[in-house]
């Protein structure tokens, strides 16, 4: 047993050492402190769980709320917390999109454009495009453009092709800037205008388009006036090379994320 004596020469010792290193101490403490009452926060006020996380948008879910539907939806096609049923997540992707949530919208018509998880259908993705492209999304926009010119679904429509590429041209979508600019070169769908063409061409590229930059090279050099017989080649294969471009993408290219 320590003595009076020792007992205040330990204190005294610890006091000095508070004295010079107050701050850390302290600091440590305050951290423990608070670890310790957000601990008792998410378990008492958010216990995070996929089983009441499922629960929870089920119920939302149910009584229509479409956020609830859009997010269930999700758990589904990826078969987080719920086992993977890609034909109920596009049925709650629906739900919600009758109501306009528009990722929904975007969903789906990625999901019926591409494929994948459920079969292709291209009717409803055109449906579902024209939806997305009402709220604004140039993508959806862009895609209709080339299921006009490509007769994806009707009869090849050049000038509803330049409607939508220009409508996502507008919305800063480089790939239907460069589109556009091609129907101008050509006279297809609108009057033939060498401008617009070269407008449309240097606006793709600065909004990012590789394919653009190719293009807008070949045609400098007929504009330039380089001989045609040394560059004609070269325009056929651009003309070539971009319907088969638009057919392969159709394919394989697999689409932005909603």
């Amino acid at each position: 047993m320590l003595s009076g004596s020792k007992v205040k020469t330990k204190m005294k010792k610890i006091h000095r050492f508070l004295l010079i290193f107050p701050t850390p101490v302290c600091l440590i403490l305050l951290l423990f402190l608070c670890h310790y009452v957000l601990s008792q926060f998410n378990d008492n006020l958010y216990p995070y769980s996929w089983e009441r996380t499922v629960e929870f948008l089920k119920i939302r879910a149910e009584e229509g709320n479409p956020q609830s539907q859009f997010h269930l939806g999700n758990l589904y096609m990826s078969g987080h917390g719920v086992p993977k049923d890609p034909l109920m997540g596009i049925e709650l992707y629906a739900k919600a999109a009758a109501q306009g949530e528009t990722r929904s919208i975007r969903r789906l018509a990625r999901y019926y454009d591409f494929g994948g998880e459920i079969p292709r259908d291209s009717v409803k993705a055109a449906y579902y495009y024209g939806l997305a492209a009402d709220t604004g999304d140039s993508y959806a926009s862009y895609r209709l453009g080339q299921y006009s010119e490509l007769g994806i679904i009707r009869e090849p429509d050049p000038e509803k092709a330049a409607f939508y590429y220009e409508k996502a041209s507008l919305e800063g979508f480089a790939q239907a800037s460069s589109e556009l600019a091609y129907l101008y070169l050509v006279g297809t769908g609108v009057l033939q205008d060498s401008s617009k063409t070269k407008y449309l061409y240097i606006r793709a590229v600065k909004d990012g388009s590789p394919a653009a930059r190719i293009y807008l090279g070949l045609l400098h050099a007929q504009w330039l006036g380089i001989p045609e017989e040394l560059i004609i080649d070269s325009l056929e294969f651009m003309k070539f090379s971009r319907i088969h471009w638009l057919k392969k993408e159709d394919l394989e290219k697999k689409p932005p994320e909603a």
